[in-house]
């Protein structure tokens, strides 16, 4: 007699990279800050309204937002950390990549 066995689909690394693929572009809502946790919750908001991803538990580095400033976050994402790259492309807006895999 065979069963119905329904398996859940394994999620990867890969999957969960290729989720965040392609960046984003966001403006920060916090004025000049360097509060980590401000970006955190700004980073939480971009992707999940520009990419439908739902990212928890998002950590950041503290910083002081200009141009080329590159900021250091890890989020998890479908049970999983993943780390993110903010590059900032003036003080008030950033894009967020996945870091690569060697950092």
């Amino acid at each position: 007699m065979s069963q119905n066995i329904r398996r859940r689909p394994r999620v990867t690394a890969a999957k969960i990279v290729s989720t965040l693929a392609i960046a984003i572009s966001a403006p920060l809502l916090v004025g000049c800050g360097k509060d980590g946790d401000s970006l955190a919750a700004d980073v939480t908001r971009a992707l999940q309204s520009q990419r439908g991803v739902t990212a928890t538990d998002v950590t950041c580095e503290d910083f002081k937002p200009a141009k080329g400033v590159i900021v250091d976050c890890e989020a998890t994402v479908n049970g999983r950390r993943t780390g993110l790259r903010v590059t900032f492309d003036d003080e008030r807006h950033f894009t967020v990549d996945p870091q690569d895999p060697g950092h």
